[in-house]
Protein backbone atom coordinates (compact mmCIF):
# COMPACT_ATOMS: atom_id res chain seq x y z
CA UNK A 1 0.00 0.00 0.00
CA UNK A 2 1.44 3.57 -0.64
CA UNK A 3 1.63 6.32 1.68
CA UNK A 4 3.93 9.28 1.78
CA UNK A 5 7.34 8.78 3.30
CA UNK A 6 5.84 10.59 6.17
CA UNK A 7 3.04 8.73 6.41
CA UNK A 8 5.35 5.25 6.19
CA UNK A 9 7.27 6.91 9.56
CA UNK A 10 4.17 7.59 11.36
CA UNK A 11 2.93 4.23 10.48
CA UNK A 12 6.46 2.67 11.59
CA UNK A 13 6.46 5.06 15.09
CA UNK A 14 2.33 3.63 15.56
CA UNK A 15 1.32 7.07 15.29
CA UNK A 16 -0.73 6.09 12.32
CA UNK A 17 -3.01 3.36 12.16
CA UNK A 18 -5.85 4.60 9.91
CA UNK A 19 -5.87 5.66 5.92
CA UNK A 20 -8.75 6.88 4.16
CA UNK A 21 -9.15 5.78 0.23
CA UNK A 22 -11.17 7.53 -2.50
CA UNK A 23 -14.06 4.97 -3.17
CA UNK A 24 -13.43 4.89 -7.56
CA UNK A 25 -16.17 3.50 -9.74
CA UNK A 26 -17.15 -0.43 -9.22
CA UNK A 27 -15.40 -1.05 -5.89
CA UNK A 28 -17.36 -2.42 -3.39
CA UNK A 29 -17.26 -3.96 0.31
CA UNK A 30 -18.32 -7.55 0.47
CA UNK A 31 -18.35 -9.47 3.60
CA UNK A 32 -17.70 -13.52 2.87
CA UNK A 33 -17.63 -15.40 6.20
CA UNK A 34 -17.63 -12.17 8.33
CA UNK A 35 -14.52 -11.21 6.36
CA UNK A 36 -14.64 -7.74 4.65
CA UNK A 37 -12.98 -6.74 1.33
CA UNK A 38 -13.40 -4.32 -0.94
CA UNK A 39 -13.47 -6.04 -4.40
CA UNK A 40 -13.28 -4.27 -7.84
CA UNK A 41 -13.58 -5.84 -11.59
CA UNK A 42 -13.17 -9.47 -10.24
CA UNK A 43 -10.73 -8.88 -8.03
CA UNK A 44 -9.77 -8.19 -4.43
CA UNK A 45 -8.09 -5.19 -4.03
CA UNK A 46 -7.85 -4.75 0.11
CA UNK A 47 -9.19 -7.58 2.47
CA UNK A 48 -9.04 -7.57 6.31
CA UNK A 49 -6.89 -10.08 7.81
CA UNK A 50 -4.12 -9.99 4.84
CA UNK A 51 -1.03 -7.90 4.87
CA UNK A 52 0.62 -5.60 2.13
CA UNK A 53 3.57 -3.90 1.88
CA UNK A 54 4.19 -0.56 3.36
CA UNK A 55 5.53 1.79 0.20
CA UNK A 56 7.15 5.22 0.79
CA UNK A 57 6.30 5.92 -3.38
CA UNK A 58 5.46 4.42 -5.80
CA UNK A 59 7.89 1.76 -7.25
CA UNK A 60 9.42 2.40 -3.92
CA UNK A 61 10.79 -0.54 -1.92
CA UNK A 62 8.49 -1.46 0.86
CA UNK A 63 9.40 -0.26 4.34
CA UNK A 64 7.09 -2.88 6.26
CA UNK A 65 3.98 -4.85 6.34
CA UNK A 66 0.77 -4.05 7.35
CA UNK A 67 -2.45 -6.20 8.11
CA UNK A 68 -5.70 -4.88 7.75
CA UNK A 69 -7.87 -5.05 10.86
CA UNK A 70 -11.28 -2.71 9.29
CA UNK A 71 -12.38 -1.60 6.03
CA UNK A 72 -15.72 0.71 5.96
CA UNK A 73 -17.07 3.23 3.72
CA UNK A 74 -18.50 6.43 4.83
CA UNK A 75 -18.20 10.33 3.45
CA UNK A 76 -15.17 11.63 4.05
CA UNK A 77 -16.64 14.43 6.71
CA UNK A 78 -17.84 11.92 9.09
CA UNK A 79 -14.20 11.76 10.10
CA UNK A 80 -13.92 12.21 14.01
CA UNK A 81 -11.33 13.49 16.12
CA UNK A 82 -10.47 10.12 17.30
CA UNK A 83 -10.24 8.94 13.78
CA UNK A 84 -7.69 12.17 12.92
CA UNK A 85 -5.64 11.08 15.27
CA UNK A 86 -5.66 7.46 14.08
CA UNK A 87 -4.56 8.87 10.96
CA UNK A 88 -1.60 10.21 12.61
CA UNK A 89 -2.42 14.21 13.36
CA UNK A 90 -1.94 15.85 16.33
CA UNK A 91 -3.10 19.07 18.09
CA UNK A 92 -0.60 21.78 17.45
CA UNK A 93 -0.78 25.15 17.30
CA UNK A 94 -4.34 25.50 18.77
CA UNK A 95 -5.90 23.70 15.69
CA UNK A 96 -7.84 20.69 16.07
CA UNK A 97 -6.48 17.23 14.84
CA UNK A 98 -10.16 17.12 12.22
CA UNK A 99 -9.26 20.66 10.88
CA UNK A 100 -5.55 19.52 10.46
CA UNK A 101 -6.44 16.64 8.72
CA UNK A 102 -8.67 18.23 6.39
CA UNK A 103 -5.89 20.63 5.65
CA UNK A 104 -3.59 17.35 5.02
CA UNK A 105 -6.13 15.83 2.83
CA UNK A 106 -6.81 18.75 0.50
CA UNK A 107 -2.97 19.01 0.22
CA UNK A 108 -2.83 15.55 -1.00
CA UNK A 109 -6.52 15.59 -3.12
CA UNK A 110 -6.17 18.39 -5.17
CA UNK A 111 -8.57 16.91 -8.26
CA UNK A 112 -12.07 18.32 -8.00
CA UNK A 113 -14.91 15.98 -6.26
CA UNK A 114 -12.30 14.49 -4.23
CA UNK A 115 -10.92 17.91 -2.06
CA UNK A 116 -12.77 18.07 1.69
CA UNK A 117 -15.40 20.11 0.41
CA UNK A 118 -16.70 17.58 -2.08
CA UNK A 119 -17.22 15.07 0.90
CA UNK A 120 -16.38 11.99 -1.40
CA UNK A 121 -17.36 8.68 -0.38
CA UNK A 122 -14.24 6.86 0.94
CA UNK A 123 -12.57 3.61 2.32
CA UNK A 124 -11.54 3.75 5.72
CA UNK A 125 -9.12 1.38 6.14
CA UNK A 126 -7.83 0.41 10.06
CA UNK A 127 -4.13 -1.45 10.35
CA UNK A 128 -1.75 -2.52 12.31
CA UNK A 129 2.15 -3.81 11.77
CA UNK A 130 2.22 -7.15 10.80
CA UNK A 131 3.32 -9.73 13.41
CA UNK A 132 6.43 -10.11 12.09
CA UNK A 133 7.87 -6.45 11.93
CA UNK A 134 6.83 -4.73 15.24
Amino acid sequence: MIFTPEHCELILSGCKTQTRRVVKGGEILLEVSNCHMVYIKNRIKWEVGKTYALQPGRGKKAVGRIRITDIRKEPLQELSTEDAIAEGVVLKDYVGPRLRYSNLWDSINTRKGIRWNDNPDVWVITFEMAADQV
